[in-house]
């Protein structure tokens, strides 16, 4: 039974890891674009309404460009849980919680 406990824990750090990673260090706003970087060394850039240009990045209106990681040992740990493009872990969990939601409000009605 210990070793599944053992696993269990390994998980749980790795997923705290992940998150960790994911954590906002700036926020920057320039030339219509927000950009928001990770801990990860990647970022997301948001235009405006009227687009946007940031370092080289051209952006059409309401455009969503996001940088990947370059942090090797986040990528390692993305690839072995699964990894959905451009999207936090933060985020996955909210979708997933999301759908659990709305599969108890059907299952219940």
């Amino acid at each position: 039974m210990g070793q599944y406990t053992e696993k269990i824990n390994k998980i749980a750090e790795d997923f705290k890891i992940i998150e960790e990673y994911e954590t906002c260090t700036s926020l920057l706003a320039q030339n219509g674009c927000l950009v928001i970087t990770y801990k990860h060394g990647g970022y997301r850039i948001t235009a405006g309404d009227k687009g946007g240009e940031y370092n080289g990045y051209e952006l059409g209106p309401n455009e969503i460009k996001t940088i990947p990681a370059t942090e090797d040992y986040y990528i390692k740990l993305k690839k072995q849980y699964g990894e959905k493009e451009g999207r936090t872990f933060s985020e996955q969990l909210g979708v997933w919680k999301k759908q659990l939601n709305n599969f108890i409000e059907r299952k219940f009605k």
